[in-house]
């Protein structure tokens, strides 16, 4: 996730229910490994980690990630916006060590073999009913299952059933978009996944991009088909337009101390 690049809106155009519904699900403390410089940002992989403690992001597989900030997360000023790259299953669809998966009685459809808008190469897809939030879902080894990760960083996966195929996806030249942020005063976004939303009073034609904030009281907002999902890339960290999820004030500029995609392991 280099400078700019130009590249069609995906997941706003995409014919499914927000993912602004928001909950609390399995999750868990940042992902933390030694992490590789790279320009503009530092990216970290994540293929395996120690299991984490639950937190409070999500505990139905039914609405979005609930972002949050916590009393005790420390505000600090980035240098850079670093990259973490979170690898939870295998390509042989097994979990990736230091990573579990939560059973959950829904079954979802990738027969589409739409590729995952957030994913770094294949194995990757996007699959349905969007009440999975199944934004970035791995065929699983086990009989006709599904892995899909919703929280980037709680190092849980969701098991749904699998209903029909799980095929190869077609090439994509889009590039790959964040699952979730931190921006540095500790609070925490997840992708909006198209739906309803609010307006913005100050700028009526944007629309937000990631919900952020314990209820998902903030939003993270820019133009319709913004190239960058309403992340301003440059070579100090990276910025983004938050204000209320309402609209009701006007955006203030924040820093973005990571950005959070995924990859087979």
């Amino acid at each position: 996730m280099g400078g700019v690049t130009r590249r069609a809106r995906f997941l706003l155009l995409l014919p499914v229910a927000a993912l602004a519904a928001c909950s609390s699900s399995p999750g868990g403390s940042p992902a933390s490994s030694g992490a590789a410089s790279t320009s503009p940002t530092a990216r970290t992989s994540v293929p395996s980690v120690s299991v984490a403690p639950p937190s409070s992001h999500r505990n139905t597989p039914t609405s979005s990630v609930h972002p949050s900030r916590t009393a005790s997360t420390p505000v600090t000023t980035p240098t850079a916006t670093r990259t973490v790259v979170a690898k939870p299953v295998t390509a042989a669809g097994d979990l990736a060590p230091g990573w579990s998966a939560s059973k959950q009685p829904l079954t979802i459809d990738c027969s589409a073999g739409t590729r995952s808008p957030v994913a770094e190469g294949d194995g990757v897809l996007y699959c349905q009913p969007s009440a999975a939030t199944a934004v970035a879902c791995w065929r699983a080894h086990a009989a006709r299952a599904a892995y899909c990760l919703i929280d980037p960083r709680s190092h849980t996966v969701v098991q749904y059933a699998l209903a029909g195929a799980f095929p190869k996806a077609g090439p994509s030249e889009l590039e790959p978009q964040p699952l979730a942020l931190d921006l540095a005063d500790g609070t925490r976004c997840a992708l909006r996944d198209s739906g309803a939303a609010g307006r913005l009073q100050s700028h009526p034609d944007w629309v937000p991009y990631y919900y952020c904030g314990t209820g998902s009281d903030q939003a993270v907002w820019a133009a319709p088909n913004s190239v960058t999902s309403g992340i301003t890339h440059g070579d100090g960290p990276w910025t983004v337009q938050l204000a209320p999820s309402d609209g009701a004030t006007a955006p203030r500029t924040e820093l973005v101390s990571t950005v959070y995609l995924v990859a087979t392991a």
